[in-house]
């Protein structure tokens, strides 16, 4: 039968007349090469990483301001409407609880009102005379 001869550290396909081109340098080279191919890879990698977090941090401030906005319209139309001329004068009954109360108007209805936030509640005493908005 036929035998091949066995490859050698120098030979190329079982062949011994082609040295194979493994001079140590030539290694070397390749395996920076590959290194810094891995290093791109991983920054390349980890600056997507980075983007997709600020495009999520940008889509939650946007969605944030757009609610801050609409906040700050509802509290400039709750403060014209406490700074426009109240509607009714009445005279504080009882307090309910520390945002409630009970008002007896000047037409003589009784009112269960939300009480304003900056309103001193120590000072608020049985006929106590208030102004009533809407």
């Amino acid at each position: 039968m036929f035998s091949r001869p066995p490859l050698s550290p120098g030979s190329a396909l079982g062949n011994p007349a082609s040295p194979l081109p493994s001079s140590k340098g030539a290694i070397d080279s390749l395996e920076r090469k590959e290194s810094q191919e891995e290093d791109l890879y991983e920054k390349v990698k980890a600056l997507e990483r980075e983007l997709e977090f600020v495009e999520i941090q940008e889509s939650f401030v946007k969605d944030e301001m757009k609610n801050l906005r609409r906040e700050l319209l509802r509290a400039k139309e709750e403060v014209k409407r406490i700074q426009s001329v109240p509607l009714v004068l009445g005279q504080f009954m009882e307090l309910i609880d520390e945002h409630h109360g009970i008002v007896l108007s000047t037409a003589g209805s009784t009112f269960y009102v939300r009480l304003l936030s900056t309103l001193d509640k120590e000072k608020l005493k049985p006929n106590a005379s208030m102004a009533l908005h809407r």
